[in-house]
């Protein structure tokens, strides 16, 4: 998914994120999980889509539409099986190549981050899989990486590979706004906090809040005419107001 949304060219190259990025992912993997349940192929976002893009596709129209002609294609199901591969193949060969050019954009400067981008390219066609070559960088990735950032640690700054400044920088911290999920579990928190940190609330006999006591103590004054201070919470409030 991420490689067609940065051939679309909508990733904000300050951060590598793109509008909505959660909710793609979250459907994305939601519609893998459920594909997977019922025994199907995968319901992500596969190389030909890029043929969509490279032909302006930006929005979920292209998808729509495609799905509308695969539903057609059911009924002439024999003929187009009838189409050899070699026939269709030049249109994803072209889309390929166009995609290519995203080579460009790795950081070759720097061999954490050059021999798993190589690993990676050299992987896919020997493994006729670009799952396989995508894990395959991500384990050298991390292994290449880990043993690096622990060879700089121990050494105190000693020992570091060439061009160690100019490695791409990452961070598992998220910029910008969180989803709202995120935001409303949070929220939620933090009013359940201070509803407990607030000061200890007054009941009268029957077990009720005593409206009135919280009055007296929150204008009560000192001798030296000094108003005292008392942090009543606002769920209280709002019941000493009705």
């Amino acid at each position: 998914m991420f490689s067609m949304v940065r051939f679309c060219g909508v990733v904000d190259d300050r951060d590598g994120d793109f509008p909505r990025s959660t909710l793609a992912y979250c459907c994305d993997a939601i519609s893998i999980s459920i594909s997977a349940l019922f025994g199907c192929s995968p319901v992500t976002a596969f190389i030909e889509s890029g043929a969509g893009i490279s032909e302006g596709g930006r929005t979920g129209l292209t998808g729509m539409t495609t799905g509308f002609l695969f539903l057609l294609s059911i009924v002439f199901g024999p003929i187009f099986s009838s189409v050899p591969p070699w026939a269709t193949g030049p249109a994803l060969i072209l889309v390929g190549c166009m995609m290519a050019r995203q080579i460009t954009e790795i950081n070759w400067r720097y061999i954490g981050d050059t021999l798993p981008s190589f690993v990676v390219i050299a992987f896919v066609p020997f493994s006729y899989s670009v799952a396989y070559g995508i894990i395959a960088g991500m384990f050298l990735y991390t292994a290449l990486n880990l043993m690096i950032s622990l060879t700089v640690r121990i050494s105190g700054g000693r020992i570091e590979p060439d061009n160690y400044d100019m490695k791409e920088y990452w961070t598992w911290k998220a910029p910008g706004r969180k989803p709202w999920f995120v935001r409303a579990f949070r929220n939620a928190t933090y009013s359940a906090k201070d509803m407990h940190k607030s000061s200890p609330q007054t009941f009268n006999a029957h077990g009720g809040l005593d409206c009135e006591m919280l009055r007296v103590a929150s204008s009560d004054e000192r001798k030296d005419d000094a108003r005292v201070s008392v942090s009543v919470p606002v769920p209280a409030l709002s019941r000493c107001s009705r």
